[in-house]
């Protein structure tokens, strides 16, 4: 017997249970009658029975890192490049090593660097990446979504990728002080 089970990004490492009760059908018994050996015939009887049993399974939820942006600071103007820094947070129970942060502008947003190395988080860690971000001059006033994904190593080795996680950036437009003096 097989079936999938889904645990919940959020459950903690541990042991869980899971009980599984069963009821099926089984062959419980055969009788052959009539039979013939020069003919080879014969009729058979069978018996079925039913049976209810009460399993617990052992579920082993594993240490991991788990991430999350707690913030996302500075924000663009239409035409101009601007540095954003997002803050992240390992949240998971388990270090990542080598964490790298990639981020995904869409347009009326890009950069020319996507890549920010955080190096080492411990569990509770939280490291700040810095981006060059340009926003196009047709960029209208609104919030985007930079998608952002951690790359990192376990303590085990093993290279995982996070899940892609939205770090908010304002668009704003020049207001008129700003056009005549350069600065707010």
């Amino acid at each position: 017997m097989k079936f999938d089970i889904k645990i919940d990004k959020k459950a903690k490492a541990g042991e869980y249970f899971l009980l599984l009760d069963l009821a099926y059908d089984y062959q419980q018994n055969v009788q052959i009658i009539d039979a013939n050996a020069t003919q080879q015939t014969y009729d058979a009887n069978y018996w079925y029975g039913m049976m209810k049993q009460n399993q617990t399974l052992k579920i082993k939820v594993k240490k991991q890192a788990q991430f999350e942006i707690i913030r996302a600071n500075g924000s663009l103007v239409p035409g101009n490049s601007a540095t954003i820094e997002i803050a992240i947070k390992n949240t998971g129970e388990e270090e990542a090593r080598d964490v790298k942060a990639i981020i995904t502008p869409s347009d009326p947003i890009s950069t020319t660097d996507d890549k920010a190395y955080l190096y080492k988080m411990e569990p509770g860690d939280v490291a700040v990446s810095s981006f060059m971000i340009l926003a196009d001059s047709k960029s209208v006033n609104k919030t985007y979504a930079i998608d952002t994904v951690l790359r990192y190593q376990t303590p085990e080795g093993d290279i995982k990728y996070s899940d892609t996680l939205q770090a908010p950036v304002a668009v704003r437009q020049v207001g008129l002080f700003e056009r005549l003096f350069g600065w707010v």
